[in-house]
């Protein structure tokens, strides 16, 4: 069905690549890296970004299964445009190369509808990744290639209706209809996923006439970014919010400009990441009404005026077991400069930093010379004798440090 090819400049990457027509674009050598373009080839990154952000030029499915190739070369399959093999654990990627479908600003919203039905449909048909969010692929045009590539025969785009004809249209031949019963087509959109940037479920249009579109797009998607997180355990990012923030725009009968939202869609991803604006109330959200069962289950915490008293008390005699510790190592560290202890040394037996002693001792009232003071504990704690101790054999003998090191003396 497909013909393997090398990379050649002249026949199917050559098609692939006039039919990327994108200047400005994502690319990098690996999954995890999407660097913006500097004016290089598409050919020379392994992975890049397909379509543009105002047309729909490939749709590609994600297949993580090992018997992938299986799946996509079933006769139910329209052709690929290209199959990419992922030779270390069998999975792969798909791609059609379509007429292009216009999203930008003022699209009409029914192409792209369309579109994304006939995308849901080939992830059914092939099993593939509903979540995947198609915005950095395996390039097979790319000079070394992440997998072994496959190229198509079909040397035109195919048209969303040619697409859905062939899934219309194939009846499995060992169909029995007397114990399988009515026979079905491949073609099965399905309905879209809460896991698909297609079109949301809730509209948008109502809410946007009492809060404005900008407020109405942020919040729908900041919900949206919620529900992926809580349901599905994705972490969010910015191009499936962008993604979803567009479909959104393009309900309004006044849509906002695509770079308004794609910065919405950016800021809805920074506080959801920051842990801003989680669901607590129905606001027609499934992850919300799950948020407020999982609390009820773990049950309320009242903030009686007994607790708030409790709080407050437990707040200050924490603030107390600090300042006494504080007082503490200040009466050590005015002990420790007494014997003569530099204020690093000090600084290395209280704990604190060099500055916070400085600060301890900048008033501190001048120790008498006849003061008792505990050599042994000084020499412990800093491994400095004091100055009037004679050295002995059972004494280190200390080697006087640099005066770069050494501070001048106690401050005046």
């Amino acid at each position: 069905m497909l013909d393997v090819v090398l990379f050649c400049p002249e026949t199917p990457a050559r098609r692939f690549l006039a039919h990327h027509r994108i200047e400005y674009f994502r690319c990098g050598q690996t999954k995890s890296q999407a660097f913006p373009n500097r004016g290089r080839p598409a050919n020379e990154f392994a992975f890049l970004q397909l379509n543009p952000a105002d047309w729909l030029n490939f749709l590609v499915v994600d297949v993580d299964d090992e018997a992938a190739l299986l799946n996509l070369m079933h006769p139910a399959v329209p052709e690929p445009t290209w199959i990419i093999e992922n030779p270390a654990t069998g999975h792969a990627q798909a791609g059609w190369a379509i007429e292009p479908v216009y999203r930008g600003e003022g699209a009409r919203p029914w192409p792209i509808r369309y579109a994304e039905a006939v995308q849901r449909a080939l992830d059914r048909l092939v099993d593939g990744d509903p979540c995947f969010t198609r915005y950095l692929v395996r390039n097979p045009a790319a000079e070394f290639p992440a997998g072994r590539v496959w190229w198509g025969r079909r040397a035109s785009p195919w048209s969303l209706g040619d697409l859905k004809a062939h899934m219309v249209e194939y009846i499995d031949p060992f169909h029995d209809e007397a114990i399988d019963g009515p026979a079905a087509s491949a073609w099965d959109p399905g309905t879209a996923l809460l896991g698909q940037a297609g079109v949301p479920r809730a509209p948008v249009v109502d809410t946007a006439t009492e809060v404005g579109r900008n407020t109405a797009i942020f919040r729908a998607t900041r919900r949206w970014l919620w529900d992926q997180q809580q349901i599905r355990h994705q972490t969010p990012n910015e191009a499936a919010s962008i993604a979803h923030a567009r479909a959104l725009n393009v309900q309004l009968p006044h849509p906002l400009s695509d770079g308004e939202v794609a910065c919405l869609a950016r800021s809805a991803v920074r506080q959801v990441n920051a842990g801003k604006g989680r669901p607590t109330s129905t606001s027609g959200s499934d992850a919300a009404h799950e948020y407020l069962s999982r609390m009820g289950r773990r049950g309320g915490k009242a903030r009686t005026e007994a607790k708030a008293r409790a709080a407050a008390d437990n707040a200050g005699k924490a603030r107390q077991a600090r300042t006494d510790r504080a007082g503490q190592l200040r009466v050590k560290a005015l002990r420790l400069r007494a014997a003569g202890a530099t204020y690093r040394a000090i600084a290395e037996a209280v704990g604190r930093t060099a500055r916070t002693v400085m600060t301890w001792l900048k008033n501190a009232p001048a120790t008498s010379a006849g003061d008792a003071v505990n050599g042994g504990e000084i020499l412990q704690a800093t491994g400095i004798c004091s100055a009037g101790d004679e050295q002995t054999d059972h004494s280190p003998s200390m080697v006087p440090a640099p005066a770069a090191v050494e501070d001048a003396g106690p401050l005046r």
